[in-house]
């Protein structure tokens, strides 16, 4: 098989080449996005729902509202649900705008990570620790656990309770040997 080399062309006509596709290109995609919202009506009803949640102070609220519920409630950590989603349940509902910007903050942390701030395990980051629903949801938490747990089976403050699955070689200081082998 022979290859050809394409003929050299003058730069005027490939800019002319470019700016006559790129327009063309620019006239298809605005017939692609008319046809569109010609055979999805559900697209522009969506549109139109979006812009009168932007409009409505109180409908903006209300989703706001709606949506921390639900990502307070499922975590996908069954602890975490509970712990976040019982205080949520009890407070969103009258806190302030503010208020609920900042505990969506909190909501953006992961899990394992704000499960071990709200039990006293870590320390949180400052921001996080200055934030004012993250203190309101750790006093909350705080008062939960010392009223509902059993003291001694937790760990002091500060110490990790949730370990991984080879911490039992890790708790002596001499190596674990496995044990003798056993003939059936």
């Amino acid at each position: 098989m022979h290859l050809q080399a394409a003929p050299f062309m003058h730069s005027a006509s490939v800019d002319s080449a470019t700016s006559q596709t790129s327009a063309q290109l620019q006239q298809q995609q605005t017939e692609q996005q008319r046809m569109r919202q010609q055979s999805h009506p559900q697209q522009q009803q969506y549109s139109n729902h979006i812009q009168a949640i932007q409009q409505d102070p109180e409908l903006r609220r209300k989703v706001l509202v709606n949506r921390l519920l639900y990502r307070s409630r499922q975590r996908g950590f069954l602890e975490m649900d509970l712990l976040v989603g019982i205080w949520a349940e009890k407070q969103i509902p009258q806190l302030s705008e503010n208020m609920l910007q900042q505990f969506e903050i909190v909501l953006d942390q992961e899990n394992p990570d704000l499960y071990k701030w709200l039990t006293g395990q870590e320390q949180p980051p400052q921001d996080v620790a200055e934030n004012a629903a993250y203190q309101a949801l750790f006093k909350d938490v705080s008062l939960q656990l010392r009223d509902h747990t059993d003291q001694t089976a937790r760990a002091p403050e500060g110490k990790e309770w949730m370990r991984g699955w080879d911490d039992w070689n890790k708790a002596s200081e001499t190596a674990v040997t496995p044990g003798p082998v056993v003939d059936k």
